[in-house]
């Protein structure tokens, strides 16, 4: 997908994939936090402190910013997560310590659930960004 593309609004709990990656892990967005970009989100690296418009130079740095996590990890972690509210969800995330990522919306493609692994041609041959 490329970057100035319009995308659908993502929802809490929408199943996602990341466009830029040539074999992606299915996600589940988290969080939407309303009135944040990517340049909000902020995240240690190997090399210091870094933020997702940083590391996205391609994207809008008002890029609505997006918060997910892998849907194998919260599936494994919570038992109940469907049934859970967008707050209790992404408190729960935070709660079992699983790993969140934030995204541009625009970068992310909403999928079906267990798609990826019904439907490899989705995969996007893009390249990845760090």
């Amino acid at each position: 997908m490329a970057p100035d593309q319009s995308t659908a609004t993502l929802s809490v709990g929408d199943s996602v994939a990341d466009s830029e990656d040539n074999d992606p892990n299915e996600a589940l967005v988290i969080k939407r936090p309303p009135r944040q970009t990517i340049t909000d989100w902020e995240y240690e690296t190997e090399s210091g402190s870094t933020t997702t418009a940083e590391e996205n130079p391609e994207y809008s740095a008002d890029d609505q910013l997006v918060i997910v996590a892998f849907r194998s990890a919260v599936a494994d972690a919570i038992d109940d997560w469907q049934t859970l509210d967008e707050e209790a969800l992404f408190e729960a995330v935070v709660g079992h310590d699983i790993a969140r990522y934030g995204f541009p919306e625009s970068r992310l493609e909403q999928i079906e659930p267990g798609e990826l692994e019904a439907h490899p041609s989705l995969v996007k041959t893009h390249s990845s960004i760090a």
